[in-house]
């Protein structure tokens, strides 16, 4: 009876484990993120081993995160509302896409405090761009710059001084 048990189980946790939702995403708190706290290390690592794995970077779910340097996203990115700060002047997120599937950046907020400016989409293709909010930027809110078929959809930019669509294809 006991055998019929385990078997039965053995035989069920395999078949779970070749399913597609076990291919699970990386999540930042995972790599360190403490809220208040400049997080762009963690960040850092959770994207690297988000693009290294072929996963989704996952953010805290409102979270405050505090950066002063700038980030690249070169995967999928689920930003749950997620508020990403700039500490310094030169603090940006830039989305490369280096895959050859389309790639998401979804759901972040971006302060720029007014000394940064927000998300730069340069030299890549198949990326998509949407429900970000991004504010008091010095200069740019969302620059899309010598790539293809990007889409930005429903992003909304306040607070910054021009709402600057770069497109030199």
């Amino acid at each position: 009876m006991q055998r019929r048990k385990f078997l039965f189980g053995g035989l069920l946790g395999g078949a779970l484990s070749s399913l597609p939702f076990r291919k699970k995403a990386i999540r930042l708190e995972d790599f360190g993120y403490t809220a208040g706290a400049d997080n762009t290390e963690s960040v850092r690592l959770a994207e690297a081993a988000a693009f290294l794995k072929g996963r989704a970077l996952i953010l805290p779910k409102n979270a405050h995160i505090k950066l002063s340097k700038d980030i690249i996203f070169r995967t999928n990115v689920i930003g749950n509302n997620a508020q990403f700060e700039a500490l310094n002047s030169g603090v940006f997120i830039r989305v490369v896409n280096k895959g050859s599937g389309k790639q998401v950046v979804e759901g972040i907020k971006f302060n720029g405090n007014n000394i940064s400016n927000g998300i730069f989409v340069d030299e890549t293709k198949n990326v998509t761009v949407k429900n970000c909010f991004i504010e008091n930027c010095k200069d740019v809110g969302i620059s899309v710059f010598e790539s293809e078929e990007v889409q930005l959809v429903h992003n909304q930019i306040e607070g910054t001084p021009s709402l600057i669509l770069e497109q030199n294809v």
